[in-house]
């Protein structure tokens, strides 16, 4: 979660209402965001356009391996581990 804004506040805005609540885990926020291995730091994303890691990226190889789970979104084989992003 990186560049983009809530609805209200910053990166995350969370509903106050009842009793909600939120948990994160192995993701990088912008300003950062308490939870099991989060990061905040800069993505390093190829381009405005290209939401994919760019070289030097601290996202990759960050994340969790899920079982049955060999490919990413561009139908790629995934690193072990895997990095964190919308196409991992």
């Amino acid at each position: 979660m990186w560049g983009d804004t809530a609805g209200s506040g910053s990166e995350i805005g969370q509903d106050t209402e009842g009793s909600p609540s939120l948990s994160l885990s192995h993701c990088d926020v912008q300003g950062g965001f308490s939870g099991l291995d989060n990061i905040k730091s800069d993505p390093r994303f190829v381009s405005a356009t290209s939401l994919h890691l760019g070289p030097g990226s601290p996202c990759r190889r960050t994340g969790v391996s899920l079982a049955g789970v060999t490919t990413d979104y561009d139908k790629k084989l995934r690193s072990r581990p895997p990095s964190i992003g919308a196409y991992e």
